[in-house]
């Protein structure tokens, strides 16, 4: 890379201190800029995992060389205090002088690592992620009073029902005087991209399709069946917004000899643990590394997403897609774009999650086939490549607009090199 840029991903949860997808896709960005040539710094805070975690957190995510880590608001004191005030408490100084001098700020879930007050820190481009829905929703999932889709602003009550004390700040202009400062949004769907831009006409908001799998994590896979019968594979937190309890007692309707792997853990185990001892079809396997994901899902006959809440985009089923594995997706949110193009099966309601799961149990073969079309869609649309010319292509139109040709010259020529 002839001109090299520098970038500072900022995230409130970066492996090994991390719950999932946003943790997993800064991971990904970081390594991938990277390995073009490009400085990259990740800022994140331990703290924050620190006050929500009942376990040590990731483990399979290696260090990234070349990758600059840098940890500020160790303590779970902070934390809580971003979470109540949107500032970093006590350690606004160390923030500032982590983002000092890049050339692009890329927020992912700022949430607890200075909450709005941290958004247009530093010099550089600001960019901002939506891996959650952070900026419309207290909760982060839209998901009302933990049983159902939010249809209706009722903020406070429902961030009480979820054991957490109301953000005041929500109330104030703090969110849309930081929002002024954000040169772009982008959004890993058209469905959330569509919810923010209701909400925010004013921001600029586009459309990005996170990557997939890095290309050698999947070459390394161990060789050979993952299970000895055939299988259908959930993977995810077991919390009631993921449907995993519901799809456990549909798959009792199932006919035929296949299993059911739930991996995952969270509020609901202990409840599809009694499901599994009353049908040994259920296999509950507990949290699993992010390789040990892989497999399960390479060696899958598919991969189901019956989420009952709104996910932003549906990084397992790309995954999935990618290692050439069909999908059963809900009818609902962001999660039907996957495989509108083929590659899987849209599911209306429970009795669409059982008829799609009796279909390719039945079928083996068609399964197959549409796994070969789902390999296809997911190398022109999760590919690395396809990802890294979107985003610079942004970063350069943004760079042309703030009046910095050295990182729009930077950026179209590394979106060419892609």
């Amino acid at each position: 890379m002839p001109d090299p840029l520098s970038f500072c991903l900022v995230t409130t949860f970066f492996p090994p201190y991390n719950f999932g997808g946003d943790g997993v896709h800064v991971h990904r960005l970081a390594g991938l800029l990277a390995r073009q040539g490009h400085r990259v710094r990740v800022v994140h805070a331990p703290g924050a995992f620190a006050a929500l975690a009942d376990h040590e957190g990731t483990v399979d995510e290696a260090p990234i060389p070349g990758v600059e880590v840098i940890a500020v608001a160790p303590h779970r004191a902070q934390a809580v205090g971003t979470y109540l005030t949107g500032r970093p408490i006590s350690y606004r100084r160390a923030l500032a002088a982590a983002l000092d001098g890049a050339d692009v700020v890329h927020f992912h879930n700022p949430s607890l690592i200075g909450g709005p007050s941290a958004l247009g820190t530093g010099s550089g481009l600001q960019l901002y992620t939506t891996h959650e829905h952070w900026l419309l929703c207290p909760t982060h999932v839209l998901f009302r009073y933990g049983r159902e889709v939010c249809t209706e602003r009722t903020c406070w009550r429902c961030t009480l029902t979820y054991r957490r004390p109301p953000q005041v700040w929500r109330s104030t202009g703090l969110l849309g005087r930081a929002l002024e400062r954000l040169d772009l949004v982008m959004s890993p769907s058209r469905f959330t991209t569509a919810l923010h831009r209701a909400e925010f006409p004013a921001l600029r908001l586009e459309t990005v399709t996170p990557p997939g799998p890095d290309p050698a994590a999947l070459d390394a896979l161990p060789v050979g069946p993952a299970r000895e019968r055939p299988y259908f594979l959930f993977s995810g937190r077991l919390e009631p917004i993921k449907g995993a309890r519901e799809l456990v007692a549909e798959f009792g309707a199932v006919r035929g000899d296949i299993d059911l792997v739930v991996a995952g853990d969270g509020s609901e185990r202990r409840a599809i643990d009694d499901a599994a001892r009353s049908d040994p079809r259920v296999i509950p396997i507990g949290r699993q590394s992010q390789r040990a994901v892989l497999t399960l899902a390479r060696d899958a006959r598919a991969l189901v997403v019956p989420s009952v809440g709104y996910e932003t985009f549906g990084g397992a089923a790309a995954e999935a897609m990618t290692l050439g594995t069909p999908v059963i997706v809900r009818d609902l949110g962001p999660l039907p774009e996957l495989v509108d193009a083929g590659g899987g099966l849209v599911a209306a309601g429970p009795s669409g999650l059982t008829a799609a799961m009796q279909q390719l149990a039945d079928d083996p073969a068609a399964a197959a086939r549409l796994g070969d079309d789902a390999r296809v869609i997911a190398q022109a649309r999760f590919s690395e490549r396809a990802f890294l010319r979107r985003y610079f292509e942004l970063i350069a139109d943004v760079a042309e607009g703030r009046g910095r040709p050295r990182v729009a010259r930077a950026a179209a020529a590394a979106g060419t090199a892609a």
